[in-house]
């Protein structure tokens, strides 16, 4: 089609190439591969081969976080996986802090993202203090970015919603992701999509337009959902919402059109490679042009210095292998014991 094409001077419709694209891959029977999948809680005791593995949650701004602590023939090994202590759920880390110490881990693999940082920096409760009372004193609206998968954040930012009489504008992605979410985890304590300060926004398709063929399969569900709201509603009542734009939907401002002196708040981590610049450059643009007020509120992910310093000694194992970390030499201030990989060298334990 593309060669036919190129030899007419004419355009590809993208649908043509997809439809083709689809019966030519279907003419032939392609193999399946089938991937069994195994859900586990904290306390199961999981065997791969002749290793034991028992898993332990932790603190993080994902949920489902892990450390692992894995029993072989010739020793123990704790893996912390992400962790901080600053978070709602810190008991969490302790709960895996207080597990591998029972061990005695021979190595402990320790994630290292923020070890270059003393300061423990705003814990979730503080980020909901600070954001409550920058959209209680509003009374325009408020525009919120914060990650997606965040669903500390998303609650802390519904919090707050209730706490001033708004609905938090969720987009499909979210709509979904809480859907599921509650559907397989109750543990999490999720509101329902229909909640009064709750609302799913839709945005208009490619075609400008909001008709149901324009949307992908799994958005449909959402399209007529007594909770959505679409830009029209965000211009008229500016006041009643607290609306998640994220760099992937600024584009959305052109239509809510919020009212000079409205709100930005930035909650999610400064960027940290050339392509995160260039997202938050072009977010400052929109913010700037717009004349929102800017704000930044934001709890990490991770453990500062100090929680990963505390972390090594409560557990007190015999080695600490540094991963996930740009600044693995750092942790020799904080232990006698530190092992260093290096890129393309095997590490005999």
């Amino acid at each position: 089609i593309l060669k036919a094409c190129q030899e007419t001077s004419a355009m590809p419709f993208y649908g043509d190439i997809y439809t083709f694209k689809k019966n030519f891959v279907n003419r032939g029977k392609r193999p399946e591969h089938v991937r069994e999948f195994k859900t586990f809680r904290t306390g199961d005791k999981l065997r791969i081969g002749s290793l034991e593995v028992e898993p332990v949650h932790v603190d993080h701004s994902i949920p489902g976080a892990y450390g692992f602590i894995i029993e072989t023939s010739s020793g123990c090994i704790a893996y912390t996986g992400d962790f901080r202590f600053h978070g709602p759920k810190s008991r969490f880390t302790h709960d895996f802090i207080e597990e591998a110490r029972k061990h005695e881990p021979d190595v402990l693999l320790c994630e290292g993202t923020r070890i270059d940082e003393k300061e423990r920096g705003l814990s979730e409760d503080q980020v909901f203090r600070k954001i409550n009372d920058c959209i209680g004193k509003s009374r325009k609206l408020v525009v919120a970015n914060f990650p997606l998968r965040d669903i500390d954040r998303f609650k802390t930012f519904y919090s707050a919603a209730k706490a001033n009489g708004r609905k938090l504008v969720i987009n499909l992605k979210q709509a979904y992701l809480i859907k599921t979410l509650r559907e397989h985890d109750p543990k999490l304590e999720l509101p329902e999509l229909n909640d009064e300060n709750l609302a799913i926004y839709i945005h208009r398709s490619n075609w400008g337009r909001f008709e149901e063929r324009d949307y992908k399969s799994w958005e449909r569900e959402f399209l007529e959902h007594e909770n959505t709201v679409n830009f029209k509603d965000l211009h008229e009542r500016q006041e009643d919402f607290i609306f998640y734009c994220n760099y992937y939907s600024l584009n959305e401002l052109i239509d809510v059109k919020p009212e000079e002196g409205s709100t930005y708040i930035y909650s999610t981590s400064e960027p940290h490679d050339e392509e995160q610049e260039i997202d938050y450059t072009r977010m400052k643009n929109w913010v700037e042009h717009f004349k929102l007020s800017f704000v930044e509120a934001h709890a990490s992910g991770h453990a500062s210095r100090a929680g990963i310093k505390r972390l090594i000694q409560e557990i007190n194992p015999k080695r600490v292998i540094p991963i996930h970390t740009e600044h693995p030499e750092l942790f020799k201030k904080l232990w006698k014991r530190v092992m260093i990989p290096k890129y393309g060298k095997s590490l005999k334990l």
